[in-house]
């Protein structure tokens, strides 16, 4: 991380960024896609859980490389942020608004901690193995991001992004970015 990165850490230990900043983002992401492949509702309910759980385990200080609902690399910028700033007092967040900003599919693997080398599904890659014809034209991986804003009973603003696999049934989804944090 560069010098700036570890300034705006240590000055938004939760944010990571000031507020204009992640206003700057909300702006370059207004767009919403209706060709969503979520059930936005319940996608919205499970997302406005992840941030409740992934604050109050930032604000315990607790190792983000043992969970299932981050990228490895958010993880491991979470361990890092925590080792550099002061404890948060953690503080129930009850009133927290959130909307998806768009969403769109990708070629290649989502990631999480979860999977092999944090991108390969073991019951994905036995199904390859398996079921895939060396003359077939491999189509894939593929996988849906989201991007989703989030208002705080402050007025906090903060962009967080999702993926999750399209090539698996029931894939999870994870936090693979946050405010940008991992584009600097």
């Amino acid at each position: 991380m560069n010098s700036n990165v570890i300034h705006n850490v240590r000055k938004y230990p939760w944010g990571w960024k000031s507020q204009k900043e992640i206003r700057r983002l909300l702006i370059q992401n207004c767009p919403i896609n209706k060709s969503l492949i979520m059930n936005e509702n319940d996608f919205l309910l499970g997302s406005t859980q992840a941030y409740r759980t992934i604050y109050k385990r930032f604000c315990k200080k607790k190792d983000f490389t043992k969970t299932s609902y981050t990228t490895p690399e958010l993880s491991l910028i979470f361990n890092h942020i925590m080792h550099l700033t002061k404890p948060i007092k953690y503080k129930p967040i009850h009133d927290l608004r959130c909307k998806i900003l768009n969403s769109w599919i990708e070629v290649g693997n989502a990631n999480s901690n979860e999977r092999l080398l944090g991108s390969w599904d073991y019951n994905h890659i036995k199904y390859e193995f398996r079921y895939s014809n060396c003359w077939d034209v491999y189509v894939g991986p593929f996988k849906q991001k989201a991007k989703v804003f989030y208002k705080d009973n402050k007025g906090r603003i903060y962009i967080w992004e999702f993926e999750k696999c399209l090539m698996e049934i029931n894939s999870e989804w994870s936090v693979c970015n946050i405010n940008n944090i991992l584009s600097q």
